[in-house]
This record gives C-alpha cells, structure tokens and sequence, in this order.
C-alpha cells in the first residue's frame, strides 16, 4: 500500500447521503466517495451492506439499493465481519465504553481495529461521544473530513 494512501472507515450515513444525493451534506459525501481508490481505501464492517441495502431502498427502490451496494463492494478494500460471538461482545463493550448506539460500535470497532480514519455525519450522538473518551481513531464530520484528512498527510 502507498504511504499516501488512507485508511479510511465511513458510517453508513455518509455512504447513504452520497446516493440519495439531495441531503444537507449530500456534496461533501459525494466528495468524500471520490477520493476513494486514489487517497482513500476503505474498511468498513459488513453491517454496512445491511444499512446501505436498507436505506436506500426504502427510499429509492430496490433496483437503486442492489446498484448502490454493486458499486459499495467496488469501493471497499476490506469487509469486517464481526459475526461471530466473541466479536459481538467486543463491539457491545465498546458501544457500552463510549455510550453509543450498538450499529455505530462496528464503525468505531473497524476503525480502532484497523487503524484508520473515521467519518460520520452524526454529530451529537456519535463523534462528539467518542471525542470526549480516548479512542484510539481519528474521527471527522463529512463536512471537515477532507480538509482535516488532507492536511494531515503534508
């Protein structure tokens, strides 16, 4: 791997704004999306095929969701599964540790496994959660992601 690229995780709500295409921060996501494959490879926990799957068709049908989730497993480097028992746990301690919702645990839990960036759109009940605890992963809104991300590389 190039010592440029970055390792990046990205909660499920930045990858569903880029295909909905008309939320607040839509633009920043779809920029986000780009960089991806160049300066960007993603790992991201298979909880993201069912949340993509979902939100997406629920909103734009189910021919969108299977193009959108065609074009997801395009993008992502490394799918975690965390399946099994023993990983289960982990990720409710660590849902538990940083008092957050148990889905966005698998986006915390790859990103501390794997050492990469982290980019969410929610705020409140998750970035600023994990901000005030020491985590172990560097953690951006879409809206500041790329200049923060970019920065860090020079």
């Amino acid at each position: 791997m190039q010592e440029d690229i970055k390792r990046v995780t990205l909660d499920s709500n930045v990858l569903i704004s880029a295909v909905k295409e008309n939320e607040e921060y839509s633009k920043d996501c779809i920029e986000i999306l780009n960089f991806v494959g160049k300066s960007f490879i993603l790992y991201q926990p298979t909880l993201s095929i069912t949340e993509l799957y979902n939100a997406i068709g629920k909103t734009k049908g189910e021919p969108q969701a299977k193009k959108a989730l065609k074009d997801f497993y395009k993008m992502v480097y490394h799918l975690e599964d965390y399946g099994s028992i023993d990983q289960c746990e982990r990720v409710g301690k660590t849902a538990l540790k940083y008092q957050i919702y148990s889905a966005d645990a698998f986006y915390l839990q790859t990103s501390i496994d794997f050492k990469t960036m982290l980019i969410s759109l929610d705020e409140k009940d998750f970035i600023d959660r994990i901000k005030t605890k020491d985590v172990d992963s560097n953690v951006y809104h879409a809206k500041d992601a790329l200049s923060e991300i970019l920065k860090e590389g020079r």
